[in-house]
């Protein structure tokens, strides 16, 4: 009987262990640090918390191996305003290659499909934005003058070709991949006009919330 009772008491110590066992690794490179050490952080309420910190090595490389509950929302900083997003998610192996002068454009991932997802949307929305953008200074051009009418309006339907296209891009994504990080984008579509796609979300987000207890 006791060695029955040492030997349940082991396994429970050892499961109890096993909770506090580290479940994700994030390893890369940072070029341009402006110090010395990484920080990484986790998305509580409003704030973000301080979990672990890593020095940089001599070659610009960087290693984490921590212990997360779920997942969420994650930044790695190099102690500046510039920050890069992950969403891990547990027993992840993540390698991120990020330059510290701009941390939302990393150069390579791979390991995280959700934060691939983050930096594939920002892509591609950039590009949209930056289409847009040229189209409004070309029309600020002509306003005003005689080529207002005209070419103003030729300015103003590509303008709205490309914001539809962006918007059914964005809704195409959502739609076919929910996940936390549509979270980022789904704000840019009218909630009155896509209810469906925000119901989505929100069933994701209460599914990952039940799984991070």
């Amino acid at each position: 009987m006791r060695k029955i009772l040492v030997l349940l008491s082991f396994i429970i110590a050892l499961g109890t262990q096993a909770q506090f066992l580290n479940n994700l690794t994030v390893t890369g490179s940072i070029a341009n640090a402006e110090t010395k050490m990484l920080y990484f952080s986790k998305l509580a309420g409003s704030e973000m918390r301080l979990m672990d910190s890593c020095e940089i090595s001599s070659n610009s490389k960087f290693y984490f191996s921590l212990n997360i509950e779920g997942t969420n929302f994650y930044q790695i900083s190099n102690g500046g305003k510039q920050y890069a997003i992950i969403i891990p998610e547990k027993g992840e192996t993540i390698t991120i290659d990020l330059d510290a002068q701009n941390m939302m454009q990393p150069s390579n991932i791979s390991g995280s499909p959700n934060t691939i997802q983050v930096y594939d949307m920002l892509k591609n929305f950039s590009k949209y934005d930056a289409s847009m953008k040229n189209l409004e200074t070309e029309y600020q051009k002509v306003s005003g003058t005689a080529q207002q009418d005209s070419v103003g309006q030729i300015l103003a339907k590509q303008y709205e070709v490309l914001n539809k296209a962006r918007l059914d891009y964005l809704k195409k994504e959502i739609s076919e991949y929910p996940s936390l990080a549509s979270l980022l984008f789904i704000d840019k579509l009218p909630i009155d006009e896509n209810l469906d796609l925000y119901e989505k979300v929100d069933k994701v987000l209460f599914k990952l919330i039940l799984g991070n207890f």
